[in-house]
């Protein structure tokens, strides 16, 4: 029965979700951004001449040789981001723009609800909150995949046909990592959803919840880049930016971490970091939703 009864009100949620205005608005959003994007890195995709590959190596050879930068490579000296390295620090650094932007997307979305009284009429139909809370945690996951998936399409079509008007057509070939960035970016999608409708039901209020999520993301960043120690590897593993990088693009690597070696955070490292905070959020929202007086 109460399998049944999650199945319904799934079908039923993802029914919404396709036939709500506020849902095909949030679309056109993140298009938009998509379409933004894009111009942070056209600056750095055309291929350089013959000279300026000459200008390149000469200055990594000076450089290299008073020892100002040992580690520089060609690539940099160049300024030139091939079609790869778009994919990788332009496009998959990016989704976490569109993250964002879908987290507060699903926070709206869920908040609405609560405001205008519909979450009260569907506990009328369905007073199972713990089913209504499971479902509807489940589908703003959904949402936020296919928000992320929306986002980064646009950003790589714009990407790609900047690309080849300035290059030529033969100048893209393979994509390495493309394929990558978008499962990761749909995987990761679907863990905010699930984290923005966790959050909104613990905030039933859109304002605080996203303040609440900015304070965090916030804190949390100037923890990390301020510190005046070096934060120690597991806690750079708690660090939620980089746990989202490490999703999207398969791996986060912290270079030369306290000027000894790397540090190396997996895919894995950030889906389980991700569904540690996913079981604490839902513990309290199923504990607070259970207890909170719904008003109409």
């Amino acid at each position: 029965m109460g399998v049944l009864m999650f199945a319904n009100l799934m079908r039923s949620e993802l029914s919404r979700l396709r036939y709500r205005r506020r849902a095909w608005g949030s679309l056109i959003l993140v298009m938009l951004a998509g379409l933004v994007l894009p111009s942070q890195w056209m600056g750095s995709i055309r291929e350089p001449t013959a000279a300026e590959v000459t200008l390149a190596k000469a200055e990594l050879v000076r450089v290299q040789l008073f020892n100002e930068c040992a580690d520089c490579t060609l690539a940099q000296m160049q300024g030139w981001w091939s079609f790869e390295r778009v994919v990788q620090e332009g496009i998959g650094a990016s989704a976490i723009v569109l993250a964002f932007l879908a987290f507060m997307i699903v926070v709206t979305y869920v908040g609405a609800d609560f405001s205008s009284g519909a979450m009260s009429t569907q506990l009328t139909f369905t007073p199972r909150r713990i089913v209504v809370l499971s479902a509807r945690a489940l589908a703003c996951g959904v949402l936020g995949a296919v928000l992320m998936l929306v986002g980064l399409v646009t950003a790589t079509s714009v990407t790609i046909i900047g690309y080849l008007s300035v290059n030529g057509s033969d100048s893209i070939g393979a994509a390495p990592g493309l394929l990558n960035v978008m499962v990761g970016g749909a995987i990761y999608g679907f863990l905010i959803g699930v984290i923005a409708a966790l959050v909104t039901f613990i905030i039933p209020s859109t304002p605080l919840a996203m303040a609440a999520a900015v304070v965090i993301l916030v804190v949390t960043g100037l923890v990390d880049d301020a510190s005046f120690t070096p934060l120690s590897k597991a806690a750079l593993h708690m660090m939620p930016m980089r746990n989202g990088n490490a999703v999207i693009l398969g791996e986060h690597v912290v270079e030369r971490y306290n000027q000894v070696t790397d540090v190396t955070i997996t895919r894995a490292d950030g889906l389980v970091f991700h569904l540690v905070v996913i079981l604490a959020l839902f513990a309290l929202a199923a504990f607070l939703f259970e207890r909170r007086d719904i008003k109409g």
